[in-house]
């Protein structure tokens, strides 16, 4: 996470904003939140257990509309241990790519500078001990986490295509 941060700290350097926090209430939201608040960041705090479901396209829409963020940090993911993603893995896969569709629309329809996407190192090949970002289409993901990986990986695909179409900066960090 800290070198998460520090690449966060220099993507928004000196800027004024206001962060929307998705998936706010949730292991690596919960992390990220902490940071952003002892940097005394203008922070909206969202997810689905505090009332906004992200699967729910004009319930995020409105989110967004309601809080008017310049930068978005997507933490929320639809997400277990290994076992969970093993018994529901067409839930894991369409509602991840689900939110991130939603997500990213909302954005483009917003006043939103840049979305920040933390992606978990299961998309990367099932192959490699040593995960360099050269190597991340190169080969397969485990079965295990395939169902979420691929999901991450489409993410990474959608942020680039409405970058190119729509000019909304996306940084994927994995």
């Amino acid at each position: 996470i800290e070198r998460q941060w520090l690449r966060l700290k220099f993507i928004f350097w000196n800027e004024i904003m206001k962060i929307l926090l998705l998936g706010a209430t949730g292991f690596l939201g919960q992390s990220v939140n902490r940071h952003l608040k002892q940097k005394k960041l203008d922070v909206v705090r969202s997810s689905l257990s505090l009332g906004t479901d992200l699967l729910d396209s004009n319930a995020t829409q409105k989110l967004f509309d309601s809080v008017q963020p310049s930068h978005v940090i997507n933490c929320a993911a639809y997400v277990g241990g290994i076992q969970f993603v093993s018994k529901y893995k067409a839930d894991v896969f369409s509602n991840n790519l689900m939110m991130s569709l939603n997500i990213l629309t909302a954005c483009k329809n917003s006043s939103v500078k840049r979305l920040v996407n933390p992606i978990s190192n299961c998309a990367y090949p099932k192959h490699l001990t040593l995960f360099q970002e050269k190597d991340f289409w190169n080969g397969s993901m485990h079965e295990s986490v395939a169902a979420y990986g691929i999901s991450k990986r489409a993410l990474t695909i959608a942020a680039d295509s409405y970058y190119k179409q729509y000019g909304l900066e996306v940084i994927n960090i994995v």
